[in-house]
């Protein structure tokens, strides 16, 4: 019988998985093909298609990663690889927002979801076993630690909701 945090977890990635694979499957090619204006979508204007159709490719790659290898035990340890990439990918697009002066919460906390998702499935890296025990607690320290700085910019920033309730 599956315990809770073991449902919870299959939840997250599923729900992950489905909002990473069908958001970009269908945006993605309305970007490209000019039917959905890259300015419409905030931060897209800046970038090229070639990086537009990277991200949109990891970004699916990442999604089917984190359910189909645990899901049929082939290769398992690609799905908290895939936990792992797709936060790092969600911190830099926050970044990149914050640096644009556009709203950073939401990749931010995606990257946290993410995150989650790597640290709940860390023993199925090959070497997990040899992980000092701390391993999850100081990543779990670090990615709240980046969400802390992404909100602490983000609420001093051009594009702060407590900047906008002000005027």
């Amino acid at each position: 019988m599956d315990t809770i945090p073991d449902i919870t977890l299959w939840t997250l990635q599923w729900f992950l998985s489905c909002w990473f694979v069908v958001s970009t499957a269908v945006a993605l090619p309305l970007v490209l093909s000019g039917r959905l204006g890259a300015d419409r979508v905030p931060g897209f204007a800046a970038l090229s298609r070639p990086m537009l159709t990277f991200m949109g490719i990891a970004h699916i790659a990442g999604g089917i990663g984190l359910v189909l290898p645990q899901s049929f035990g082939v290769l398992p340890w690609l799905t908290p690889t895939a936990g792992l990439a797709l936060a790092v990918q969600c911190f830099m697009a926050a970044g990149y927002h914050l640096r644009a002066g556009e709203d950073a919460l939401e990749p931010a906390l995606w990257g946290l979801l993410c995150g989650a998702v790597f640290i709940g499935r860390i023993d199925l890296l090959a070497g997990a076993t040899s992980l000092p025990r701390l391993t999850p607690v100081v990543v779990v320290a670090g990615l709240f630690a980046a969400l802390v700085v992404n909100l602490a910019l983000l609420l001093r920033g051009p594009q702060s909701p407590l900047r906008r309730a002000e005027e």
